[in-house]
């Protein structure tokens, strides 16, 4: 029985409260809600993005993550080609995460980024910013646009 793989994009290190959640949202279960199998994690860099980079580059660059999130799962793909990891969680450059987003939702991968409470506090006349994690948030695409198998929304 193939596991689902929780597919995490970021120059983060997933804490343990991230991992629990990562890999409930990956888990396989059955028509009941039964677990069947246990979600995997795999981490990939997020890569760094040149300010002075073009649209193009930048697409590009999605392009080639997108190939080498499919080259990271490949293992799992031998077994059943129609499959695909149940999430990836993709925090970083805006206009990158924009162009693999797209790529990945138009090729049916489900896509979550982080939500966390930002806790604010003065010490020494400084502000100290402290992030919870609170969880993943899905994202998807209004029904008032349309997803084109090019990864384009229109």
């Amino acid at each position: 029985m193939r596991s689902n793989i929780f597919v995490n994009v970021s120059n983060h290190t997933l804490t343990s409260q991230q991992v629990a959640a990562a890999k409930e949202l990956a888990a396989a279960r059955d028509s009941e809600g039964e677990l069947i199998a246990e979600g995997r994690i795999i981490s990939l860099p997020f890569p760094n993005i040149p300010p002075s980079a073009s649209a193009a580059q930048v697409h590009a660059m999605a392009e080639a993550l997108f190939r080498e999130i499919v080259n990271a799962i490949e293992p799992a793909l031998t077994n059943d080609p129609s499959w695909r990891p149940t999430v990836v969680h993709l925090m970083g450059e805006q206009s990158f995460c924009f162009a693999l987003t797209c790529r990945l939702l138009s090729r049916g991968f489900r896509v979550v980024v982080s939500c966390t409470e930002r806790l604010v506090r003065e010490e020494e006349g400084k502000k100290i910013s402290e992030f919870r994690f609170a969880g993943f948030r899905l994202v998807t695409v209004p029904r008032s646009l349309k997803l084109s198998s090019a990864g384009c929304i229109w």
